[in-house]
């Protein structure tokens, strides 16, 4: 076999391993789909790691759609269910369409003012809107009080196993949890094309 086509293997293995390092979360924000774990326990990821907050529309099921405003908050904000943000990090306002709300973790933000995340620590992230069109600037209580609509995030070091948390997005059933595929699917990948090759 030629250097250029064991190197590109191994090129590609490495580009396989670290893709596969990243882990997908995915939150319906919606509180007849929102996980009940979040009532109890934090949500952990790694800096990399991406969330995706689903807003789903409101024909599925006979659902009631929520009008909603996501704000990053103070651990005593989250707690007592209030914010005094003007700024929201999202909001789920379009009853006829599904829509998503993407966050990747980064130590660094290119976007000024973006958030920034470090490891070790704790980040707050609630909704005080009363889920309809009227109550939607709503700052206290709310979705928050009323369904727990409120997840705590924290960002753990790279070396954890992180349970990614992925929805069916279009069917909106029961969370699932499946671990992140470890890297030495890419070494056996590797180890595969090089036998292929020289045996």
């Amino acid at each position: 076999m030629k250097p250029g086509v064991l190197y590109s293997a191994i090129w590609l293995s490495l580009f396989i391993a670290i893709a596969e390092t990243r882990a997908y979360h995915d939150v319906i924000w919606n509180s007849r789909f929102f996980n009940e774990n979040f009532k109890f326990t934090k949500m952990h990821v790694r800096l990399g790691d991406q969330l995706t907050i689903v807003c789903p529309e409101s024909y599925h099921q006979g659902m009631s759609y929520e009008y909603a405003k996501l704000y990053w908050v103070s651990e005593k904000e989250f707690e007592q269910c209030y914010t005094d943000r003007s700024q929201p990090f999202g909001v789920c306002g379009d009853e006829d369409r599904t829509e998503t709300i993407k966050l990747n973790f980064r130590s660094r933000n290119p976007i000024p003012g973006g958030m920034e995340f470090e490891v070790g620590k704790t980040y707050y992230l609630i909704s005080t809107s009363t889920g309809e069109a009227y109550g939607i600037n709503n700052v206290i209580g709310g979705l928050c009080t009323e369904h727990q609509m409120r997840i705590a995030i924290e960002i753990i070091g790279g070396q954890v196993p992180v349970q990614q948390m992925r929805y069916e997005v279009h069917e909106y059933q029961s969370l699932s949890y499946t671990a992140p595929i470890s890297s030495w699917l890419s070494l056996l990948f590797l180890a595969s094309f090089v036998l292929y090759y020289y045996v």
